[in-house]
C-alpha cells in the first residue's frame, strides 16, 4: 500500500477520534459538576485517557515516518508499536484507577445524584465511544496499525463504565438500589484484563513474529513465476514496522545457467517483489540443481522417495566426492530437530551407505 497515504488515514482517523474524546469529557464533567455525580465526571475523565492515547498514536505513525538516517538505516517505523504498547498501558492503568475508585464505593457507599439528562450524555457517550472504537479498529486493521487498533479497542473497552454507569444510573432511579460499585468492580476487572492482552500484543510485535503466511505465499508465486526458477525457500523477512520490510530468499535453478543469466535473474526478482509487495530482498541466493549427470538424477529421485515423507528439505549432490546436502527446514513445534535430522540421514544411509550425508536444520521462519 500506498504508506503516505497510510499515514494519512491513520494520522485522520486519530485526529478526529481526539477531537471528538474531548468534546465528550467537557461535556460529561460539565454535567456530572453540575448534578454533582462523582461517577459522571470520572466517565468524563475517561475519555481523557482515550484522546491521549488518540494523540500518542498520531504522534507516533508521525514519527515512524521518518525518513531513514545513519543512526536508524531501517527507519523509524517500530516507534508505532512501541506507541500501541503505551496505549495499552493506558488501557491498564484507567481499569486499575476504576477497580480502587469501585472498591470505595463498594466500602463507602453514597447516594448518587442522577436524573434522566445525566443519563442522557452518558448514553451519547456509549454512542460515541462504540462508533468511534470501531471506526479505529476498522481503519488500523486496513492500513496495518497496531497502535490505531490498541486505540479502537481502549474506546470499546472503555465504553463499559458508561454503559456500566448506565446501568447502575438506571437501576437507582428505577428501584432506589445502588449498584456503581459493584458494577465497576466488575468492569474494571475487564478492562485491566483487556489492557494486559494489547500489553501482550504490543511486546510481542517489538519482539518480532511470524508473518502472515499470505505475505509468504505471494512473494513466492512472484519469484516462482519466472521459468527460469525451479523452486524457492528460505523466505526471511525482517519487520521494521508494518509495512517496513527487508529480506533476503534461496532459488533454485539448474546447473546450466551461466553468472550472467542468474544476475538478472535475482535482479528482476528483487524489482518485482519490491514492486508488488513493498518487500526489499537485501539478498538472493542459488541452489544449484543436478541436470547432466543420469546417476545424479537417479539418486535423487531414490533420495526424494525418502525425504518427501519428512519436514521439507532440498538438496543438492556432488558427485566428485559422493556427498549429499540438504537444509531440512522442520516447524518450531518439532521438540527435538536432531532426532529427526538423524532419521532423515539413517534413512538415506540405508539406501546409499557409501554416501557422504550432510543435513543443515532450518527453523521455519516463514
Amino acid at each position: 500500500m500506498d504508506e503516505n497515504k497510510r499515514r494519512n488515514e491513520v494520522v485522520k482517523a486519530g485526529t478526529h477520534a481526539a477531537i471528538v474524546n474531548v468534546l465528550l469529557a467537557l461535556l460529561e464533567a460539565l454535567e456530572g459538576l453540575f448534578v454533582g455525580s462523582f461517577a459522571v465526571v470520572l466517565d468524563g475523565l475517561s475519555h481523557i485517557t482515550e484522546a491521549a492515547g488518540s494523540v500518542i498514536t498520531v504522534l507516533g505513525t508521525k514519527y515512524a515516518g521518518k525518513q531513514a538516517d545513519h543512526k536508524h538505516p531501517f527507519g523509524y517505523g517500530r516507534i508505532e508499536y512501541m506507541s500501541g504498547l503505551i496505549v495499552a498501558g493506558l488501557v491498564t492503568y484507567a481499569g486499575i484507577t476504576a477497580l480502587v475508585e469501585s472498591v470505595d464505593k463498594i466500602l463507602h457507599p453514597a447516594e448518587p445524584a442522577m436524573h434522566f439528562y445525566t443519563l442522557l450524555v452518558v448514553v451519547i457517550s456509549l454512542v460515541a465511544r462504540i462508533f468511534v472504537g470501531r471506526h479505529d479498529i476498522h481503519t488500523g486493521h486496513l492500513y496495518q496499525s497496531s497502535a490505531l487498533v490498541h486505540a479502537g479497542r481502549e474506546e470499546l473497552t472503555h465504553s463499559l463504565i458508561s454503559l456500566g454507569t448506565l446501568i447502575s444510573g438506571a437501576v437507582y432511579l428505577l428501584f432506589h438500589i445502588q449498584l456503581a460499585g459493584i458494577v465497576g468492580l466488575v468492569i474494571s476487572i475487564i478492562i485491566i484484563y483487556s489492557g494486559l492482552m494489547m500489553l501482550r500484543d504490543s511486546v510481542s510485535r517489538l519482539l518480532g513474529e511470524h508473518l502472515d503466511k499470505a505475505l509468504i505465499g505471494e512473494i513466492k508465486d512472484i519469484i516462482n513465476s519466472h521459468e527460469a526458477v525451479k523452486g524457492t525457500y528460505d523466505v526471511v523477512i525482517n519487520n521494521y514496522g508494518p509495512v517496513a520490510h527487508t529480506g533476503s530468499v534461496h532459488i533454485a535453478v539448474l546447473d546450466t545457467m551461466k553468472a550472467e543469466d542468474i544476475d538478472v535473474l535475482t535482479r528482476w526478482i528483487v524489482r518485482e517483489v519490491k514492486q508488488k509487495t513493498h518487500v526489499f530482498l537485501t539478498g538472493v541466493s542459488i541452489y544449484s540443481i543436478n541436470t547432466c549427470d543420469k546417476e545424479v538424477i537417479d539418486l535423487r529421485n531414490d533420495v526424494q522417495s525418502i525425504i518427501d515423507k519428512e519436514p521439507h528439505v532440498h538438496d543438492y549432490y556432488d558427485k566428485e566426492k559422493h556427498s549429499i546436502r540438504f537444509d531440512a527446514v522442520i516447524d518450531f513445534e518439532n521438540n527435538n530437530p536432531q532426532e529427526t535430522r538423524n532419521t532423515i540421514k539413517n534413512k538415506i544411509l540405508a539406501m546409499h551407505p557409501q554416501l557422504l550425508v550432510y543435513i543443515t536444520i532450518d527453523p521455519d521462519l516463514a
